[in-house]
């Protein structure tokens, strides 16, 4: 989905702090500054209205406000007692790039604070959100149909790059919209859980790769979830690159929590290319409902592969890295291979022999009795791996 409105973060920290007469001078009672979105952050801050000849009247920041008032506090004499601060907002709205950084210079006491106050009878709003505009109905030709859709803004990335905006919350016409989620309205429902801890230090590569980069995400454990088979289409259908942005919002006891997704588990996935033949692959049936078939650099991987079939139960098209069958096998891959029902007897009921038509039988698959696996030998050996059971 992509209709977005209105990203709001704010990031205004509120302290105790100190106003200027309109020629820019402190009174002796306290210095105040006044911030308008009418003002200029050329000017002193002394006056709350622009004067008539434009030479001077509020800032129009509150960084340049915090800067006024280090300065005037900066050319009193190290002796002069300490003094009040007021920095009065107008009504309007001050949208932040970036944190409004005070710290300890920028603190008062309890004789002489420093505060940060909205003007007699106004509202201001600060907001760390960024306007989207340029909103234009989409089409049914890029899946936008019914849609309203804008480019985001980017930002600067790493290494000059420009990435897009992060943001976790929309705001349309002030107020907050419900984000794009799924389902909209019954929870998936959890089939398992496993986890394993990790190093709390741990950032995986997909983190490091996503779009935007994600920096430095601490974990302490790593968890697997598995979903119903008609629940994941849902994040089948997520690109690698967007997957960790997805937050998974968890119900469970009372409370909610968020998790995010570092990955998919696939059918097959490879992580290492070497420089040579890794495995051949040959004379399988790979079935299965969830997940891409492939993960990994299989383009430049050196295997072979043949003689394989391969079967989605879900109905969701096959593919190998992106590429169809016919594709896959034009690089070398997966020769003599179909992608056809293995036509179990009863999957459902988790009996796997196969039916006497079943493509992979024509292939060169040859069933075995898995009753017979396991230790074999003397009695006394097979004894053992019974005994450890």
């Amino acid at each position: 989905m992509k209709l977005i409105s209105y990203a709001s973060r704010t990031l205004i920290a509120v302290v105790v702090c100190w106003g200027l007469a309109c020629d820019g001078r402190a009174t002796s009672a306290e210095l105040v500054v006044h911030v308008s979105p009418q003002g200029d952050d050329t000017w002193t801050g002394g006056c709350a209205h622009p004067q008539a000849d434009g030479t001077d009247g509020p800032v129009a920041t509150l960084d340049v406000a915090r800067d006024r008032v280090r300065q005037a506090r900066a050319a009193r004499p190290a002796d002069a007692p300490a003094m009040a601060v007021r920095i009065v907002i107008a009504a309007g709205r001050y949208e932040l790039s970036g944190p409004l950084m005070l710290s300890s210079e920028d603190g008062g006491t309890a004789d002489a604070p420093v505060r940060y106050e909205a003007a007699a009878g106004s509202r201001p709003v600060i907001s760390g959100g960024r306007r989207i505009t340029g909103f234009k109905p989409g089409d049914e030709a890029s899946g936008t149909g019914g849609l309203w859709v804008a480019t985001v803004q980017t930002v600067a990335g790493p290494n000059g790059t420009a990435t897009p905006s992060r943001f976790e919350q929309l705001f349309v016409n002030g107020r907050r919209a419900v984000r794009a989620r799924t389902p909209n309205q019954r929870p998936f429902w959890i089939a398992s859980v496993r986890e394993v801890a990790v190093s709390s230090t741990i950032a995986s590569t997909q983190q490091a790769t996503a779009t935007p980069p994600i920096k430095n995400r601490f974990a302490q454990a790593e968890q697997t979830v598995g979903l119903r088979p008609d629940d994941f289409p849902a994040i089948a259908a997520v690109l690698p690159n967007e997957l960790p942005r997805v937050t998974m919002i968890v119900l469970h006891k009372w409370d909610m929590t968020r998790r995010f997704i570092d990955s998919r588990e696939h059918q097959f996935q490879t992580s290492r290319v070497e420089d040579h033949l890794s495995f051949t692959f040959e004379n399988n049936i790979v079935c299965w409902q969830t997940v891409p078939a492939l993960q990994g650099p299989w383009d430049t991987l050196q295997f072979e592969s043949r003689n394989n079939c391969w079967w989605n139960a879900a109905g969701a098209p096959v593919t190998f890295s992106g590429k169809t069958l016919e594709a896959w096998q034009k690089l070398g891959h997966e020769t003599g291979s179909v992608v056809a029902d293995p036509l179990f007897v009863d999957a459902k009921h988790h009996d796997y022999s196969l039916k006497p038509a079943s493509p992979a039988l024509a292939l060169g698959f040859r069933p075995y009795d898995w009753s017979q696996a396991g230790v074999y030998g003397d009695a006394a050996w097979i004894s053992k791996a019974h005994a450890s059971r």
